[in-house]
């Protein structure tokens, strides 16, 4: 069923995948979960469900939006768009918990 689907995938059991990073920053608005979006904290996913955890270079992140990627795309909120365009796109493994 398909319930049980999203929350095995959810749940991760800290299986490693080829993701890439992108970096996106304030809109004003809240994120599709409902929360304002944090550094350090929020990313953006459509591949894993709201509220799943990630460790991502050491940091553990909450998939907390969603956007316009597709693909193994997450993208980090950080603080600024000089940050966001500093840090650009990265291809990385990432660890869902």
């Amino acid at each position: 069923n398909e319930l049980q689907k999203q929350k095995e995938v959810s749940r991760g059991n800290g299986r490693k995948i080829g993701v890439e990073l992108t970096h996106y920053t304030h809109t004003g608005n809240p994120t599709a979960s409902g929360k304002m979006p944090q550094a350090g904290r929020t990313i953006a996913c459509n591949f894993l469900p709201l509220n799943s955890r990630v460790r991502i270079n050491g940091n553990v992140y909450t998939v907390e939006d969603t956007g316009g990627m597709t693909g193994n795309v997450i993208d980090i909120f950080v603080d600024s768009e000089k940050e966001a365009i500093q840090k650009g796109r990265i291809h990385t493994t990432v660890e869902v918990l």
